[in-house]
């Protein structure tokens, strides 16, 4: 697996976990959002990584510095809220309920109980 370094430099046309780089947006510094022809993701550097806390780094479906963008991208959104809208933040915390929370029930996820 391609390793970045902290400043992250990369081209297109690189390899990455979902096939040749076509496009690259920083989102902050250390932190990209990656595209290809078929699928993409965020990409941190590795000081961000270890900033992320342990349970959002096990997002990563590569267990490094990679999360994909129909899952794991949760963890990056959910580890600097600052630079994304209220709308993903609130996506990425669903997301992460959903799909990586195991203290909540499965059928409880995402779904307020009220009682009586």
């Amino acid at each position: 697996m391609t390793q970045f370094n902290n400043a992250a430099r990369f081209r297109s046309g690189e390899p990455c976990p979902w096939g040749a780089i076509q496009t690259h947006d920083k989102v902050a510094d250390g932190i990209y959002f990656i595209q290809t022809g078929g699928h993409g993701g965020y990409l941190v550097s590795r000081d961000r990584y270890a900033e992320m806390p342990q349970h959002l780094r096990e997002c990563s479906f590569t267990k490094d510095q990679w999360f994909e963008e129909d899952c794991s991208w949760c963890a990056v959104v959910l580890c600097w809220p600052q630079y994304f809208n209220s709308g993903m933040a609130k996506a990425a915390q669903d997301t992460y309920d959903r799909m990586y929370n195991h203290d909540i029930p499965q059928f409880m996820q995402g779904h307020p109980v009220e009682l009586d």
